[in-house]
């Protein structure tokens, strides 16, 4: 009995041994064109395409984009085995270079750009060794422009959401436009999320770009800065990489442009621990850089003191005042948030008085 089950077994296993698929190619092996004119077409579908080039030869491809569609395409192209190097050059459909890497054995490129709407480019890898042959990969992908790239086609944002975006190509640059329903000071934070290089956002005015603000950060990096804002007024952002800063590098970036509002101070409650002191408490104030607490001998807080909590996550204060023994003072407590060195403040807590021990 146990020979036959192993038998069944064995004869199980030999039957989904031979019924399994076999892997399939996860690359295309292409033949290349030998001149411009015979280009071979390749497909824009992020599949890797491999070529065997022969020594002094060009090498031809072509993609097509179609037209009246905005998209940001990405050519990747790796030496694989060439043991001298094979330039890879990408050419618009008037003949003009778009790009050109050389890249030796084992090494790659990518380059990100804005293609032309129903055009064709070429890609030409050319090995100049006589002597050397081997095998290259070519890959082309693209990914469609959702927002924007001038003022006119502004994606409308609402202010005090956070935006979420990428940077496509060396070239792209989304443009956002909002306008506040209530004048003041607002918030502008931006934070440059994965892009290996500097990324500038301009906050503009009007359709004539009379630049209101700009800020410039390095990947990872964040910043703020506080902007006088209209009601009714139309306003917008640009995104894109800084000028002197122009790659192919690609990444993400946030932003928000938010009514610059702090709370005012609650639940302040004082205490006099010891001769001459007091000590205040109060609730904690989310996303405040600190505290300011003045005290004073009355209530117009016309000779008050002033001191500062440089910390918004603490909520106590302990001060003391000369000659004030065993009389009154008036205290009050006020959050503030410091934005390019300048602080902006909330209001004032309700004044509270003490009265200090002898």
């Amino acid at each position: 009995m146990k020979r036959r089950v192993i038998a069944l077994l064995a004869a199980f296993c030999c039957l989904f041994v031979t019924v399994m698929p076999a892997k399939a190619d996860t690359f295309n092996t292409v033949t290349p064109g030998t001149s411009q004119k015979a280009a071979t077409l390749l497909a824009d579908d992020g599949k890797d395409n491999v070529a065997t080039v022969a020594g002094e030869t060009t090498d031809w491809y072509s993609f097509t984009v179609p037209a009246g569609v905005s998209r940001y395409y990405t050519v990747y192209g790796k030496n694989n085995s060439v043991k001298n190097y094979v330039k890879f050059t990408i050419i618009d459909a008037s003949g003009s270079n778009v790009d050109e890497e050389s890249c030796w054995n084992d090494s790659d490129f990518t380059y990100n750009f804005k293609a032309a709407a129903g055009s064709v480019y070429y890609i030409s890898a050319n090995n100049n060794d006589k002597d050397v042959t081997g095998s290259y990969k070519l890959n082309i992908s693209w990914k469609e422009d959702a927002v924007g790239d001038d003022l006119k086609s502004a994606q409308a944002i609402q202010p005090g959401n956070t935006v979420t975006g990428s940077i496509d190509g060396c070239d792209d640059k989304d443009f956002y436009t909002f306008t506040p329903t209530v004048s003041g000071w607002y918030q502008f934070y931006v934070k440059n999320l994965n892009l290996m290089q500097y990324i500038k956002f301009n906050l503009l005015s009007d359709l004539q770009e009379k630049q209101t603000d700009e800020l410039s950060q390095w990947n990872n990096y964040n910043a703020r800065k506080a902007v006088q804002l209209n009601a009714g007024a139309t306003y917008y952002v640009s995104v894109g990489i800084d000028e002197g800063h122009s790659t192919t590098t690609t990444g993400n970036y946030k932003f928000f442009v938010s009514k610059l509002s702090i709370a005012k101070v609650k639940n302040l409650k004082l205490s006099s621990p010891s001769s001459g002191t007091y000590k205040a408490k109060w609730s904690k104030i989310s996303g405040v850089d600190g505290y300011e607490v003045q005290c004073s001998n009355g209530k117009s807080f016309a000779d008050a003191a002033t001191n500062t909590v440089y910390s918004g996550s603490t909520r106590t204060y302990s001060g003391y005042v000369s000659g004030r023994n065993g009389k009154t003072v008036y205290v009050r407590v006020r959050a503030y948030v410091e934005i390019d060195g300048q602080r902006y403040y909330g209001k004032y807590s309700a004044k509270i008085k003490v009265k200090l021990k002898k």
